[in-house]
């Protein structure tokens, strides 16, 4: 194994100091022989520790000198990948207009290439930080163009990713009947490729959105789906969150034996994390719906 790749196996085992000086050795070595592209990898090592560490702010330099070195060997492919990490740490470090820049030209290098996944995933990331900077109309074509990208290459979890971003957009729009829609053929894209994380946190948009478009039973029906695979996971967070939210929907319908059952369970669930303010927030949910139930209200 060469001291790069060590040094990027530390670093996904979270061994940031063993993998900073691995990777300080990679460089050197790699400077002795004028390996432009070697020490572009190592550079490349350095700046994602430093984004993984929180310290972004240190990466965009070295990004940077990556991108020149790149130009040097005229490999757009690669430069484009260099401009598309750029364009994220410039995001997280709270330069979203220079991010929207570093990505605007990693896409032009990337389709220079001919490299459709990268292009996918950069138009993705540039949909995002345009949503954050509130630029909604150019937020949307762009996760559109992803969207359809990642239908050509045949990248059904990149473009469940971006169905999610676009339907949380159209849902802070208040498209409810829209955010439904990019939410349910992403969840149903999430089940295929099995990514049961993501099937559960998209199920829990949709919940949303279907209760703001008054769909209560929908919302139920999905809700009970999501907390499945929160149980199958042994996501004990994520199974009180629904459970509450379960509950809510149903004192909504007036079913308020079921939801105080819900509602009950999710205090349940909480008290067993430790969180009491969530588990007190439950059990006045569950006194509330008691209380309707007493005054003779339909279940």
């Amino acid at each position: 194994m060469t001291l790069h790749n060590l040094g990027s196996a530390l670093m996904r085992l979270k061994r940031f100091p063993e993998a900073a000086e691995t990777i300080h050795r990679a460089l050197a070595l790699f400077g002795e022989t004028d390996d432009l592209y070697g020490q572009a990898q190592a550079m490349g090592g350095m700046a994602a520790l430093a984004v993984d560490a929180g310290r972004p702010e240190h990466a965009v330099q070295t990004f940077t000198e990556i991108v020149d070195l790149f130009r040097q060997t005229g490999d757009r492919r690669s430069q484009g990948m260099v401009l598309s990490n750029l364009g994220l740490a410039l995001a997280r470090s709270g330069r979203p207009d220079e991010a929207v820049t570093a990505y605007t030209d990693a896409l032009a290098a990337l389709r220079h290439a001919g490299d459709r996944q990268g292009e996918g995933t950069t138009l993705r990331n540039l949909g995002s930080i345009l949503v954050e900077s509130g630029r909604a109309g150019e937020a949307a074509r762009t996760l559109t163009d992803a969207i359809a990208v990642f239908r050509e290459t045949d990248d059904r979890h990149g473009e469940a990713m971006a169905l999610t971003d676009l339907g949380l957009l159209r849902y802070q729009e208040r498209r409810f009947a829209d955010a439904v829609d990019h939410f349910t053929t992403a969840a149903a894209l999430f089940g295929e490729t099995g990514d049961r994380n993501h099937e559960a946190s998209t199920l829990n948009n949709l919940g949303g959105a279907l209760v703001a478009t008054g769909r209560l039973t929908d919302a139920v029906d999905v809700g009970t789906r999501e907390l499945r695979i929160c149980r199958d996971l042994g996501d004990h967070e994520g199974e009180g969150i629904v459970l509450k939210n379960l509950g809510r929907t149903l004192s909504e319908l007036g079913h308020f034996d079921e939801a105080v059952d819900h509602l009950t369970a999710a205090a349940a669930v909480f008290r067993e994390l430790g969180d009491r303010d969530r588990a007190a927030e439950a059990l006045r949910h569950a006194i509330t719906a008691r209380t309707r139930a007493a005054r003779g209200l339909p279940d």
